[in-house]
């Protein structure tokens, strides 16, 4: 604890460090989506478990493959891979679904 005590120090009078890139929130995996048929669901899929499988689960497994990502999901939040994931996201939620496969 000691050697990461330079981890824990906080400036009071620095005003807090910004927790939102764009009007998306800082993850593309954890906010509320409007879907298809224009109801809104909530969703918390954090950790690479939970986020591996909600990308899977809506097909879109491009994101884990593309070199930016390198199925570390972890990446889709940063800046520069933010605005692609989080379309691709938004968009498989506001895509009709086949009734044929659900369960």
């Amino acid at each position: 604890m000691q050697a990461m005590i330079n981890s824990l120090h906080v400036d009071p009078e620095l005003p807090d460090p910004p927790t939102t890139v764009g009007p998306m929130r800082r993850h593309p995996t954890y906010r509320h989506f409007e879907c298809a048929d224009g109801l809104s669901i909530s969703l918390g899929a954090l950790g690479p478990k939970f986020e591996t499988n909600l990308l899977r689960s809506l097909g879109l497994d491009e994101i884990l493959i593309d070199p930016r990502v390198q199925g570390v999901t972890a990446k889709v939040a940063l800046p520069e891979n933010l605005p692609r994931c989080s379309e691709l996201v938004t968009g498989a939620f506001a895509s009709p679904v086949d009734p044929s496969c659900l369960i």
